[in-house]
């Protein structure tokens, strides 16, 4: 049986950004792909806490997985990463986007939350997100 890998990266699967959030992980934890567990998903962890009834099922899945992870991994941290001006946003519905205009900290803390309800309780929770900063993309802590 193959090592615990006890690291969890949630980040969007948007193709280009996925390899950057891949070489931040690595890069900053000083980690090899053999070393964690990638759970890319449109939207990252923000799909987590949408209240259409268009995601319910998504957002089951989604636990489903954390918590299969946990149990089969024993998780001892996980990286959540996400970043501006995401495709899947545009894919929302209006109310939907209004929601998540008007309450943008509030839904991340939300997702946040519900992700750290699947978890022991001393599992080191980080996120970040990437935003262009003169040309660069550059990570900042969220939490």
């Amino acid at each position: 049986m193959n090592k615990s890998k006890e690291t969890l990266a949630v980040v969007c699967s948007g193709t280009g950004f996925t390899s950057l959030a891949i070489r931040f992980i690595e890069e900053k934890n000083n980690l090899e792909e053999k070393d964690y567990d990638l759970l890319a998903i449109p939207g990252s962890i923000h799909s987590l806490a949408i209240a259409s009834r268009r995601f319910r099922l998504h957002r089951k899945v989604l636990e489903e997985q954390i918590s299969f992870l946990v149990e089969k991994h024993g998780l001892k941290r996980v990286f959540v990463l996400e970043h501006e001006n995401c495709a899947w946003f545009k894919e929302l519905s209006e109310s939907d986007k209004a929601f998540f205009e008007k309450s943008q900290d509030d839904v991340f803390k939300e997702a946040l939350q519900l992700i750290q309800s699947l978890l022991p309780r001393n599992t080191l929770v980080e996120a970040w997100q990437a935003r262009e900063k003169e040309g660069k993309v550059e990570f900042e802590k969220l939490n």
